[in-house]
């Protein structure tokens, strides 16, 4: 598999242990959009990240 850009390769592993209620959940959603749970999940977690990060990036404007 070649990357144009060596940072996109996603190697680093982190596990998440969901209760039978959030893995449905996440099930569920992931059958709607067609994707994997893995995938789905990344994705919701860049999401918030992303978010996390700019009203981060928010709120040192607001203190500097």
């Amino acid at each position: 598999m070649a990357y144009d850009n060596p940072e996109d390769i996603r190697d680093n592993v982190v596990k998440v242990r969901l209760n039978d209620h959030d893995l449905k959940l996440l099930g569920a959603l992931a059958r709607n959009s067609r994707t994997q749970k893995a995938t789905l999940a990344f994705e919701i977690i860049r999401r918030e990240l992303q978010l996390l990060a700019e009203s981060s990036n928010k709120n040192d404007l607001k203190t500097a």
